[in-house]
């Protein structure tokens, strides 16, 4: 019982303890998802101290206690009684989570705890988490040798060099209600979904959890406190993407989906819960009754979790084992794990069914419960005994046809770039929008100089909507369509023009991503702090300096720095572009030449070593990180200082030039790929080209573009190597043209700037000048010269208030290399506005222009302002003011995806909670002053109509004012 009242009101917390050369802090941001859940489901918070002893080598961290052999020096003087006083003085606290040094520290606190002769107790104590926890001889003498009563979870990586598991398992026979969690990482707290499923089932079992009811479908449990996460509100990107995906799914499976959630006008309830029948075929090896997958989405979901996934059948245990059950989700959940990110369902669809067509439900026999890890060995086994080599090719030809891939990327790249800018075909296509079935005849011929090889006609009736055969037409009058420098021929463009506009029809607000590439050390953590202001890697804690860690040598960056920074918009992309600014605001400011900033995502991943395709380094991890980014930024040491491993060398003892780093990290992407596809070649010859498609679906790439780079690529072999309908022969492929096609794919999905990084080191000065004269080479398209060290100093001497220090220098060539890589795939930006003629800003936004998690701290103000920028424009004595609202024109920018219609963006601001009711018509222009027209509201958005005034049948409380 608390001294404020009843012990029902005082809030439930955990005790959370740092590992060694840590904070508090650190770790809470490392664990925010699992913060988030609980803060969620049970209304749980972290109490997080810094231990008392500074780290000996490094003195902004801190630790438990100073060890020397076995003598745990301040821990019974000193720790311990501080750990005493803070759980006296924290109402409601429940359990302990500690990592490393700090698990050991709670395995000490639970034994003392539970000691009849030591002082130490921890009122209400009923269960601890240790995370790379060790055995290691007790510190403190005269504690007893039983078996402790305290409920525990040992969680320990299978990856972890520093605590190998056998440690982190022996702790555990020193627990009566041990429970353990093996992950597939290192030493960190893991933190996928699964994971966090882990850590809130236990503490649910181990607490009482006083838990909001929820209405679940019948084939669901409300107990299930997985399913209570799934009540939580998605974000208006995972929104629009779940309802996008149920939409898509829908008219795929009309018969076989069954859908629980309600539908509430045009969206769905959350959490969207619905059921896919699994069609049998006689391929295989099939159950006798009918299965069924039940689909239930997180709200995380697509962003950073996969779909929850249940088999649903009425099979007994003879015909449907455990075993096989057990081996069928594997087999879903590793297709699945390969797309997070992207939505992921038909994956899990189609992987479901291949698991009883290919047979592989009839070679689970021998994979016992306890050992769950077996149907991944099992599955990799039969790999092995059925895999067909693909034909070899030697290393001139690979490195030839890796040249030739991206030759094709640049290509494609350009017809995408051609055919997104053409907004009259889409205005054309989406302006006749009628539904319908329509008896649709065509016949097609060439241009007359093309010959047959133009000519195409079909003749069927169509159950579709008409807009989309409509799109075919109207593509095919445009002047791009038959320039011979397109690849393809009249029947494949209709095709490419089908798949285009089926596929942009879905836009939304754009949550643009930038990945920070490049050798260890080659300063991408320095590059990270001066674009961010220092963000911390998951919340950006004020002012305060924290960021990326920095050390010269390699993985000073283990897991990925991610943070909110600000890029100069692409040149035209706003109306005020070329003429006075003057009273036309910005909600996040302006850089030192005036250019409106806008927020994007930046995310640093561990450093790269040569090898990391087979694991070496940080491996597979680093390359799965980039499936998140939308483009690459390669920080490249053109100092020539360093060797591939990150460490600094000189000229003469194996310093790399850097041409070859950017050689080596291509060859570090292509491999992944290239291992990934090779790995299971007799399934995709078996299956054909689907299947080979369907093999690069699950690195954050849309269908249509893929679809492109196949067609680029077999257009090539046809007209180059004269091996026709080169897709539908690949038992005749060898490793050459597979490299071939993996190069072409990375090259069109992951464009890339260039970090010219360390430029002030005068043995840059031989470098810079001959990688420039080679762009484009080996992906990346543009250089930027920066030293980026110069330019976090900067951001740092302002942030803390000082005079900038002498090797400091405004952020411009960071700004700059943003700029350029966003340039390479360029958003779409939107101005909503309540008025066309004072261009007033939307009252409604005004949440977002003042409280939204990208608008710049008043560190990075401080910066701005300093390098002659301006500050945002609700900025006002040291914080964000709605007082100023009614005084910006074209305050607020809305990032929007490519192909997205006015009609997104009215879906997206009645999310945000800006507009409601429905959509009425909405006004437009492209220029300040220009005379607004009546925009339809499925026209493309671009830069004709940017400036937007929507009107809908319900007012909002700003608008009833």
């Amino acid at each position: 019982m608390s001294e404020h009242g009843d012990s029902a009101q005082v809030p439930r917390k955990l005790l959370l303890l740092h590992g060694s050369r840590q904070v508090g802090e650190i770790l809470l941001g490392r664990i925010e998802k699992l913060r988030k859940k609980l803060r969620k489901m049970y209304n749980l918070e972290f109490v997080a101290p810094d231990g008392p002893f500074l780290h000996p080598e490094d003195k902004g961290m801190r630790q438990w206690w100073n060890r020397e052999g076995n003598d745990y020096f301040g821990l019974r003087e000193k720790t311990l009684e501080f750990i005493q006083s803070i759980w006296n003085k924290n109402d409601g606290l429940e359990g302990i989570v500690g990592f490393s040094q700090g698990a050991r520290l709670a395995h000490l606190l639970v034994q003392c705890h539970e000691s009849t002769v030591q002082p130490l107790r921890l009122k209400g104590l009923r269960y601890v988490i240790m995370c790379s926890g060790y055995e290691a001889p007790p510190p403190i003498s005269g504690l007893e040798e039983r078996k402790l009563c305290t409920p525990s979870l040992h969680v320990w990586g299978a990856k972890d060099k520093l605590i190998p598991p056998e440690q982190s398992r022996a702790v555990m026979k020193d627990y009566q209600n041990a429970v353990h969690h093996e992950h597939d990482g290192g030493h960190h707290v893991p933190m996928k979904a699964f994971d966090v499923q882990i850590y809130t089932e236990f503490i649910a079992n181990y607490a009482k959890v006083e838990e909001n009811p929820h209405k679940w479908p019948s084939s669901l449990h409300a107990d299930d406190p997985v399913l209570h996460a799934l009540s939580e509100t998605p974000s208006e990107e995972a929104m629009m993407a779940q309802q996008d995906e149920v939409e898509a799914l829908s008219a795929m499976f009309p018969d076989e989906l069954k859908m629980y959630s309600k539908k509430v006008g045009v969206v769905y309830e959350f959490p969207i819960v619905y059921r896919i029948d699994l069609i049998k075929t006689t391929e295989g090896m099939w159950p006798p009754h009918p299965i069924s997958l039940e689909v239930s989405y997180p709200h995380d979901y697509p962003e950073s979790v996969i779909a929850q996934i249940k088999l649903i059948h009425e099979n007994n245990m003879m015909e449907f084992t455990s075993k096989q059950i057990q081996a069928c989700h594997q087999a879903i959940s590793d297709a699945a794990e390969t797309e997070i990110g992207m939505p992921t369902v038909l994956t899990c669809v189609y992987a479901a069914r291949e698991f009883f067509e290919s047979g592989s439900m009839a070679t689970v026999t021998d994979i016992t419960q306890e050992d769950p890890h077996g149907l991944a060995d099992a599955d990799k086994e039969y790999e092995k005994k059925h895999a067909s080599v693909i034909r070899p090719a030697s290393k001139e030809r690979i490195q030839l046809c890796i040249l030739q891939g991206l030759q094709i990327a640049q290509l494609v790249c350009k017809k995408l770039h051609t055919i997104e800018a053409n907004t009259t075909a889409y205005k054309m296509v989406l302006n006749q929008c009628h539904g319908g079935i329509w008896k649709y005849t065509c016949g097609l011929v060439g241009k007359p100089s093309a010959g047959s090889k133009y000519d195409f006609f079909f003749s069927n009736y169509f159950a579709c909507p008409v807009s989309l055969l409509k799109a075919m037409v109207v593509l095919s009058s445009l002047p791009f369509f038959y320039e011979e420098s397109t690849f393809f021929n009249a029947a494949t463009a209709f095709a490419t023009a089908y798949k285009m506009v089926l596929n942009q029809c879905h836009g939304g607000i754009w949550k643009y991503t930038c990945g920070l590439v490049g050798k260890p050390s080659a300063g991408k953590s320095t590059f990270f702090n001066a674009a961010t202001a220092f963000a911390r890697q998951r919340n950006d804690a004020g002012s305060a300096i924290g960021g990326a860690t920095m050390a010269p040598h390699p993985f000073t960056t283990i897991d990925p720095n991610v943070g909110f920074c600000l890029v100069p918009a692409p040149e035209g992309s706003c109306p005020e572009d070329g003429i006075s600014i003057e009273n036309i605001g910005c909600s996040h400011g302006r850089d030192h030449l005036g250019r409106r900033l806008i927020p994007v995502i930046l995310k640093d991943v561990a450093g790269l070593v040569p090898g990391a395709y087979q694991g070496r380094g940080r491996g597979n991890k680093f390359l799965n990180d980039l499936t998140e980014a939308d483009v690459l930024i390669h920080v490249v040491d053109a100092s020539g200082t360093a060797d591939t491993e990150g460490h600094v060398v000189g000229k003469e003892d194996g310093a790399s030039h850097p041409l070859e780093d950017l050689a080596w990290i291509l060859n570090e992407m292509v491999e992944w790929v290239f291992n990934n596809v090779v790995y299971k070649w007799n399934r995709i010859q078996r299956r054909g080209r689907d299947k080979l498609f369907d093999m690069f679906s699950g690195y954050g790439q849309s269908r249509s573009t893929t679809q492109e780079v196949f067609f680029g690529v077999q257009k090539y072999m046809e007209d180059v190597e004269q091996k026709e309908g080169a897709l539908e022969k690949l038992e005749e492929w060898d490793e050459g043209d597979l490299y071939r096609l993996v190069s072409a794919f990375l090259g069109t999905r992951f464009p890339m700037a260039l970090a010219l990084n360390k430029k002030d080191l005068p043995s840059s000065v031989d470098f810079l000048d001959k990688v420039k004269e080679s762009l484009p080479i080996h992906g990346a398209h543009v250089g930027v010269p920066l030293s980026a060290r110069a330019e976090m100093n900067y951001m740092k001497s302002h942030m803390i208030q000082e005079n900038p220090s002498s090797g400091a220098s405004i952020p411009e060539g960071v700004w700059e290399c943003l700029k350029s890589a966003v340039a390479l795939r360029e958003p779409i930006l939107v101005f909503p506005v309540s008025d066309m003629i004072s261009y007033a800003p939307l009252p409604g936004m005004i949440k977002f222009a003042t409280g939204d998690a990208s608008l710049p701290n008043s560190g990075m103000i401080r910066c701005l302002v300093a390098a002659a920028g301006s500050a945002p424009s609700l900025w006002q004595n040291g914080c964000y003011t709605a007082s100023l609202s009614d005084k910006m024109k074209l305050r607020d920018a809305v990032m929007m995806k490519i192909g997205s219609t006015v009609e997104d963006l009215f879906h997206s601001l009645k999310r945000m909670g800006v507009l409601g009711g429905e959509f009425v018509r909405a006004e437009g222009a492209g220029e300040i002053g220009e005379k607004p027209r009546l925009i339809p509201k499925l026209e493309i958005l671009n830069r004709s109509n940017r400036i937007l005034k929507i009107m809908t049948n319900k007012r909002q409380e700003w608008q009833r004012k």
